[in-house]
């Protein structure tokens, strides 16, 4: 991804856009760059804490219902069995 996106920054024709920019220009666009990074860094980790709970949640859900001491059956709408536990 990076390298096509390196290309395509090498196709543009004309100055370089960062050369244009005055220098407090450049540094508040680092700035927002560090801080849409950091946004990126912080919904990964609230994906990925969710991803673990919801793998958790489908864990017992299964452990539940395979040790169950009677026998189960998920029926679907169309009546057929989709999970059947004896």
């Amino acid at each position: 991804m990076r390298q096509l996106a390196m290309a395509r920054l090498s196709e543009r024709e004309g100055t370089p856009v960062v050369a244009a920019l005055e220098q407090q220009q450049v540094q508040h666009l680092l700035e927002e760059l560090e801080i849409r990074q950091i946004e990126l860094e912080l919904q990964n980790e609230h994906l990925n804490t969710a991803r673990a709970q919801l793998e958790q949640a489908l864990n017992q859900s299964n452990e539940l219902y395979d040790f169950s001491p009677v026998g189960s059956a998920l029926i679907d709408i169309d009546g057929v069995i989709s999970k059947l536990n004896l």
